[in-house]
């Protein structure tokens, strides 16, 4: 989540945090079957793990 979070912000971490690494999680990504974070400025990956997380959420709370 925060290798994808930090795809889709990568415009103000550019801006505001030049020097700042990226984290990289291809490889956290295959094990939970997910997107790479890198694809799509990280959109599919963020979109696949709250579907992943809603799904193992216990019943009191989903939506």
């Amino acid at each position: 989540m925060t290798a994808a979070l930090q795809r889709e912000w990568g415009f103000a971490f550019n801006l505001y945090l030049p020097d700042h690494v990226q984290t990289e999680a291809d490889h956290v990504a295959v094990e939970l079957r997910l997107p790479p974070p890198g694809e799509d400025f990280g959109h599919p990956c963020l979109s696949a793990a709250a579907r992943l997380l809603r799904h193992n959420a216990p019943a009191s709370l989903q939506l």
